[in-house]
């Protein structure tokens, strides 16, 4: 917000994310300074993405990746991380179970069954869905219901 350059963004966010490695918002903010809508590239998230691990990985596994394309996903991708961000979705599926492991609710559940089934992860989507208990969260599905569904339906099809 203050045009500052990149160099004098990731001093200021560094000396916070070694304060505070577990302050989630720190990273989401560095993350969005850094979409091609700002002042960076899906190869600069990434990156950010894979240096974040190392911070957390003691305490968070791989779920500080997820997290953050997570959040890449909702407000800078919206929906379409798979096709115009470098995620690696083996990470971040890891990063997913890393995140469950430790908060298994259904808004993290239903919103995981997303990303999965955009990402064709067929598996990963079945394996999430069944988890899901109740009706599923529309806001996680987009606001549409169809979403759920048409996962669901793909999910369990043996075609491909």
């Amino acid at each position: 917000a203050q045009s500052w350059n990149e160099s004098k963004v990731m001093k200021l966010s560094n000396e916070g994310l070694d304060r505070y490695p577990y302050y989630y918002q720190l990273y989401f903010a560095v993350m969005d300074y850094l979409t091609p809508k700002w002042h960076g590239n899906a190869e600069k998230i990434e990156s950010f993405a894979r240096s974040s691990l190392e911070r957390s990985r003691e305490k968070e596994g791989n779920g500080l990746y997820a997290r953050i394309y997570w959040s890449a996903s909702q407000f800078q991708f919206q929906g379409r991380l798979i096709e115009r961000s470098k995620v690696d979705w083996e990470m971040m599926s890891k990063g997913i179970d890393d995140v469950l492991a430790q908060y298994p609710d259904q808004w993290n559940i239903n919103n995981f069954a997303l990303l999965s089934c955009a990402a064709k992860d067929k598996s990963k989507t079945k394996e999430l869905l069944e988890k899901i208990t109740g009706a599923p969260i529309k806001s996680a599905w987009l606001g549409n219901l169809r979403n759920f569904r048409a996962c669901k339906k793909w999910s369990v099809d043996r075609r491909d």
